[in-house]
C-alpha cells in the first residue's frame, strides 16, 4: 500500500491537482502542456517558462494553519449561520 495522505481542514488542498491550479496553468500556457501536467502521476514539475509567467500573474501568497481555518469556519457559523464546506 502507498503512503496515506495527510488530511487537513482545507479539503480543497487535500487533492492531488486542485482545480484552481489547473485554471491558473491554462492562463499561463497552452492546453497540451496543461493536460500533460494535470494527468502526470507523482510529483509534477512546472516548466520554467510557465513558472515565470505564473509569477507575473500572482502578486503574493500566504498560508495559514489549521487553527485559523477552524476559527474561520466557526466565525462563518456564528456570524452568518453558514456552514463552510
Amino acid at each position: 500500500m502507498g503512503k496515506q495522505p495527510i488530511l487537513t481542514p482545507a479539503n480543497a488542498m487535500d487533492i492531488c491537482n486542485p482545480y484552481n491550479v489547473e485554471r491558473l496553468l491554462h492562463l499561463a500556457s497552452d492546453p497540451k502542456t496543461v493536460t500533460v501536467l494535470m494527468t502526470a502521476k507523482g510529483k509534477q514539475h512546472i516548466p520554467l517558462e510557465m513558472k515565470a509567467t505564473l509569477q507575473t500573474m500572482i502578486e503574493g501568497s500566504d498560508s495559514i494553519g489549521s487553527k485559523s481555518i477552524y476559527q474561520s469556519i466557526k466565525y462563518a457559523w456564528d456570524t452568518f449561520d453558514y456552514i463552510v464546506r
